[in-house]
């Protein structure tokens, strides 16, 4: 019951207790495969897995010490690149926007130019190939919670009637959100901060509803700062979750420092790749073998985390003052 409730512990510290500790990590977060703790905790430890749980111990401590420094300073970063995005007016007017679509588990690849198939409308967005999407993919995100609280660049048209479910330049509030879920659109052109057409700033139509407190965002806050906290500050807790966890072997938890072992990673497959010949940028390969290249070489920078490295390189770029 506590457990369930979340009130105290977790599945993982529970099956400590009264299962097995299994296997440990050390504080690089490579496993110790060939020394598993199977004891647990409640009829204790022999003297060898005693020394073995050590490692997790100082795995959770130099996570907490050093890597909670990390995510600081990944937050520094953010913030002196967005601290300009604050809400200087309510609307620039503007009828651009972005193409929102709901988020799938699983991304489609274009077999062609290698890019990833968002839209998956069948046909690649970037080059026009013929794309196999399947149609009940799992989403994380559905287009409702894409589109609640955002207004509408262009009008939203039911595909069978012909009803307009939200006027352009309109909030998509919560029953009309539905509707656009019911109605299976599966695309909806949105105004954003990308396509804002203020000279200094956004404005508050451009960046829509302000989640705390569900009501149009304010002029004068900073909404620059605020995306940067929400992206900085997982990391962190990412990081501290480690030393909850006792440093057992698991998913990977520890935020921005598996940022930078993927990185390397994908760099040292790229490399053997390039080594024994399956990589080359030689024109003389054909523009199919350098699509492929490129593909291979994205992966470094997009694939391999989920975007968060392309988020980093670009921040990377300022020096924070």
């Amino acid at each position: 019951m506590m457990i369930t409730s979340g009130a105290r512990a977790s599945i993982t510290q529970f099956s400590q207790i009264t299962g097995m500790r299994g296997l440990m990590s050390d504080p690089f977060g490579r496993l110790i495969e060939d020394l598993p703790v199977k004891n647990n905790l409640h009829d204790g430890l022999n003297l060898l897995e005693y020394f073995v749980s050590t490692h997790g111990a100082r795995k959770g401590l130099a996570d907490t010490a050093l890597r909670t420094a990390d995510a600081g300073y990944l937050t520094r970063r953010l913030v002196d690149v967005a601290q300009d995005a604050m809400i200087q007016s309510t609307d620039c007017g503007t009828t651009e926007g972005i193409s929102a679509t709901p988020m799938y588990i699983d991304d489609i690849y274009c077999p062609a130019c290698g890019m990833v198939d968002y839209h998956r409308k069948g046909v690649c967005q970037y080059c026009g190939e013929v794309v196999d999407a399947p149609q009940d993919a799992e989403t994380y995100q559905d287009i409702y919670d894409r589109i609640v609280g955002r207004w509408a660049a262009e009008d939203i048209i039911h595909p069978e009637t012909g009803e307009v479910l939200v006027e352009g330049g309109k909030e998509i509030e919560d029953i009309p959100a539905r509707a656009v879920a019911a109605a299976g659109i599966k695309e909806v052109k949105i105004r954003s901060p990308l396509t804002c057409e203020l000279d200094r700033g956004v404005c508050a139509y451009c960046y829509g509803r302000d989640m705390a407190t569900q009501r149009l965002v304010e002029i004068g806050t900073a909404v620059g700062i605020i995306g940067a906290q929400s992206i900085g500050e997982p990391g962190t807790q990412l990081t501290m979750r480690t030393f909850h966890t006792g440093g057992v072997a698991g998913e990977y938890i520890t935020g921005v420092a598996d940022v930078k072992k993927r990185k390397q990673q994908a760099l040292r497959s790229l490399q053997e790749d390039i080594d024994q010949g399956r990589v080359s940028l030689d024109m003389a390969g054909g523009g199919r073998m350098r699509r492929k290249a490129i593909k291979d070489m994205l992966k470094v920078l997009e694939t391999s985390v989920r975007g968060l490295l392309r988020i980093e390189e670009l921040f990377e770029a300022r020096t924070p003052k």
